[in-house]
């Protein structure tokens, strides 16, 4: 026979918790999913600082800057009332050019600067960003996609957070030109 009282093989001391350990328990339980709340919220939010902007497509491209300086085309829809899939300029992108006349010195070498964030960015807030900070804007290249819309920064080298020496290095950009991938 047991002399705890609590059965054979239950190993357990036969006591039941307490109401408020229980309750205890059930804010610990309410804290858990709110924080979880919070996180979700948080991942599909952008944190407000850079919202995603609405989707509009615009059948007929607006006049921006040309990010492959004299390509000769005029970046033109796919004709008439059907727009096939373009999607124009997202002014609203910005990048203050505090970004990059106030980038933070590098760690390794001090002649040098830590490159923004230019990616996702209209081009031309971009260009005016490495003007006022008198950096040089190297190839910029473009690549067919209409996810972001034309003239939005696809890809930057050197990469965000890399050494960049303004005297010496450039800045070379892939800019979006808002009509579909094949």
């Amino acid at each position: 026979m047991n002399a705890t009282g609590s059965g054979p093989g239950n190993g357990g001391s036969g006591r039941k918790p307490s109401a408020g350990a229980m309750a205890g328990y059930g804010l610990a339980a309410v804290a858990v999913i709110v924080a979880l709340v919070f996180v979700i919220i948080g991942l599909t939010d952008s944190g407000g600082a850079d919202p995603d902007p609405k989707p509009t497509a615009k059948p007929k491209p607006t006049q921006s800057a040309d990010p492959a300086g004299s390509s000769g085309d005029s970046g033109g829809d796919d004709g008439g009332s059907d727009s096939g899939g373009y999607k124009g300029p997202d002014t609203s992108r910005t990048i203050d050019s505090t970004r990059c006349t106030d980038a933070t010195k590098s760690y390794s070498d001090k002649s040098k600067v830590m490159v923004p964030e230019l990616t996702y960015k209209d081009l031309t807030s971009v260009k005016a960003c490495l003007r006022a900070a008198g950096w040089k804007l190297g190839e910029v290249t473009t690549e067919d996609e209409n996810v972001w819309g034309k003239n939005t920064v696809l890809e930057q080298t050197p990469d965000y957070l890399d050494d960049f020496d303004p005297d010496k290095d450039k800045i070379d950009l892939t800019v979006s030109t808002g009509q579909p991938a094949d």
